[in-house]
């Protein structure tokens, strides 16, 4: 069921989103993603926190705005919504970059990834909400 989000859950959802890609990125843009070899230029390199940034607040806001009747609950709700998300966005970049940039296993990777993570940020935010 939606809910109007509270901006406490929603701020600290947004805080764990981000920090959470931004260690993520660090430990893997280059083992994992190589993307030394997919970033081409600067711009394209400034570009990425603010997309980091704006993707965790979105993301935030979305988890903040289903109410849920338990952690399981909470928990098949994240993992819905994270793996449409990253789905969605893999199958996209694995069509338009193709096998070579963006192989399946790079793309199971990322999708395994934002999935974990959005289930467990909804089920901080079922959490949160209980608490505040």
């Amino acid at each position: 069921m939606l809910q109007s989000p509270n901006p406490v859950v929603w701020v600290i959802g947004l805080a764990v989103i981000a920090a959470t890609d931004f260690v993520w990125f660090t430990f893997t843009s280059n083992g994992v993603y190589e993307l030394k070899t997919k970033v081409k230029s600067r711009d394209q390199e400034r570009k990425a926190p603010v997309a980091v940034l704006l993707c965790a607040a979105f993301a935030s806001l979305v988890l903040c705005s289903f109410a849920s009747d338990g952690y399981g609950e909470a928990a098949l709700t994240g993992a819905a919504i994270g793996g449409l998300v990253f789905f969605v966005f893999n199958a996209c970049a694995w069509y338009i970059l193709g096998e070579q940039d963006w192989p399946l296993t790079l793309a199971s990777v990322d999708f395994a990834y934002g999935t974990a993570l959005y289930t467990l940020v909804s089920m901080l935010a079922h959490y949160l909400s209980g608490a505040l």
